[in-house]
């Protein structure tokens, strides 16, 4: 009945679990997000997080989140109009003391 040997049929099973598995991350598409870090000697803190929050909130720039990773402040956003909006925003508020970098925030 089997044309085959067992182990063919294993084998073939293992690789497509592999691809599965490969492909997975493809289903949680990245996310437009800003990636504020310090410049010439600033700190990055839970006072630049609230500045962040303000400078937005003043110019009702809608964001999704603000977090406090470590060395740097990520704001997540729903579109990239929004993401550019808030570039502009914080670059000009911030100045030289902080980089505003585009970015793209993983979902998973």
């Amino acid at each position: 009945m089997n044309d085959f040997p067992r182990w063919k049929y294993v084998l073939v099973a293992v690789l497509l679990l592999l691809g599965i598995l490969y492909g997975v991350p493809n289903l949680f598409p990245q996310q437009p997000a800003l990636q504020i870090t310090a410049n010439r000697g600033a700190t990055v803190d839970e006072a630049l997080k609230e500045k962040a929050q303000g400078v937005l909130e003043k110019g009702k720039i809608p964001y999704q989140r603000i977090e406090l990773t470590g060395e740097h402040v990520v704001v997540r956003f729903n579109g990239v109009d929004d993401q550019t909006k808030a570039s502009d925003a914080l670059r000009g508020d911030l100045g030289d003391s902080y980089i505003v970098a585009l970015n793209l925030a993983s979902t998973v």
